[in-house]
């Protein structure tokens, strides 16, 4: 169909891109309710329901085979991995804010996925953080886990503990006790605080602070100070997420099909799946002698106009980029334990040739589906550091194995950040000790003292 530009050319120009920058920096759901509330206003758009998307879809594509895969799958249940790491590029502020309500499970999912482990383990910790309760609470017998997962109780302690370092603090405790310890551990508070959950919760629960003042041998007014801080933690970690209501589900707009031995990009709505023009006023307008309504009918058109043509830039950069990082991320697709490389939005710009700001919009709250689950596009960029060699590590990577080195550790000998910095050195990862230092607040884990156990 032919753009018809109004006789100021480059205004006209001017609002297209515009229009165009708008509709690319929307993900799917926005782009259906900006459509709708168009159509509201524009008889020359027709939206199709939702059989009629399907049927279109795989006509325009001819992909039958392919189209069928996406559409069996169960978005809503699939893994969905989300990044916090929002601002690597400044760009990736521009756009909406969006965001997807997640669930413990996602949640913690989404933090195994950083760890260096065997994919068994994975398997394991996966296994564990679903039979989690809504609470955070892990109740199920360490035996009976063994024995439904074929692992020995000394594998399923192992991974219960790395889940105990994770995010929300407290979660994978066997009881509230346990739940305040696992918070307490991770702040630099009073070791007294400690022995005191440990020996007189009951005494707290019931407001007995005389009690609690014989017991350990401290003033009631220090006793006050103590229960005001266990007061303060989260007795149910798993609660931060179920509490939440109005669960906004995200639709994939990339699929990445494996085809045989090669990877495939594939929309999973194109641009002619989302509305079409409607047959009767298009010949309204061709036959109208009346001048007001061909005035008016002409507007509606140049508008549809201008939606195709943000529709066919939107489809053509957004796939572009998801195959530019189908290419740098390869391995990833091809195994999602292997760990993501340093790639960068600036990156993306130069190789395509489009502006930084035009990437942005073009992966700002878009998914991709895969095999493995459903992930943001800004999962796959992540920053680099210094590797042997001229070789970069992923900064997940190298949290990754920050996590491995700690979860192996002597719980009585726990080390140090400058021999943690030693041994990832070691192992091709230059980093320096205050780096460590950040990566271990990122993640919640606490200092050399706090991982201490006698």
């Amino acid at each position: 169909m032919d753009i018809i530009i109004s006789p100021t050319v480059e205004q006209q120009l001017n609002a297209q891109q515009l229009q165009s920058l708008n509709i690319l920096q929307m993900n799917t759901a926005a782009l259906e309710d900006y459509l709708i509330q168009l159509s509201q206003e524009n008889p020359m758009i027709d939206l199709p329901d939702l059989e009629a998307i399907g049927k279109t879809v795989e006509e325009i594509t001819k992909y039958s085979e392919k189209i069928k895969w996406i559409e069996s799958l169960d978005y809503h249940n699939l893994p969905v991995i989300r990044t916090d790491d929002d601002e690597m590029e400044p760009m990736n502020l521009v756009g909406n804010a969006g965001g997807l309500e997640e669930t413990l499970t996602t949640h913690l999912i989404a933090q195994i996925e950083r760890i260096c482990v065997s994919a068994e383990y994975k398997k394991l910790l996966r296994f564990l953080v679903m039979n989690l309760d809504d609470d955070g609470y892990f109740r199920m017998n360490l035996d009976q886990a063994a024995e439904e997962t074929g692992f020995s109780r000394q594998d399923v302690e192992n991974c219960l503990d790395m889940i105990k370092t994770m995010d929300p603090p407290g979660v994978g405790a066997k009881d509230l006790q346990e739940c305040l310890l696992l918070q307490l551990q991770r702040m630099e508070c009073d070791p007294l605080a400690e022995k005191a959950v440990s020996e007189c919760l009951q005494d707290f629960a019931h407001n007995k602070l005389n009690s609690v003042s014989v017991k350990l041998g401290i003033s009631k007014n220090q006793a006050e100070k103590i229960l005001e801080l266990i007061q303060s933690l989260e007795p149910r970690p798993g609660q931060v997420f179920s509490a939440k209501e109005d669960t906004v589900y995200v639709e994939p707009d990339v699929a990445v099909i494996k085809e045989g031995d090669t990877f495939t990009v594939h929309m999973v709505r194109e641009k002619n799946s989302f509305f079409t023009v409607n047959t009767y006023y298009a010949k309204m307008l061709k036959k109208t002698e009346d001048t007001e309504v061909r005035r008016y009918l002409t507007e509606k058109m140049n508008q549809v106009n201008s939606v195709l043509f943000g529709l066919e830039q939107r489809e053509s950069t957004i796939k572009r980029c998801a195959e530019v990082i189908l290419r740098w991320q390869h391995s990833f697709f091809e195994n999602s334990t292997n760990p993501l490389v340093p790639l960068s939005m600036t990156e993306v710009s130069a190789e395509l040739g489009i502006h930084l700001s035009t990437v942005s919009r073009a992966v700002k709250d878009k998914y991709i589906v895969c095999n493995s689950g459903l992930y943001p596009m800004s999962h796959f960029f992540v920053r680099g550091i210094a590797g042997n060699g001229n070789t970069s590590i992923s900064n997940e990577r190298a949290k990754s194995m920050l996590m491995s080195i700690i979860s192996q550790e002597n719980k009585r000998k726990p080390l140090s950040d400058q021999k943690i910095c030693e041994l990832m050195v070691s192992q091709g990862c230059e980093v320096s000790r205050r780096t460590i230092a950040k990566y271990r607040q990122e993640l919640n884990i606490p200092g050399i003292s706090e991982r201490r156990c006698e």
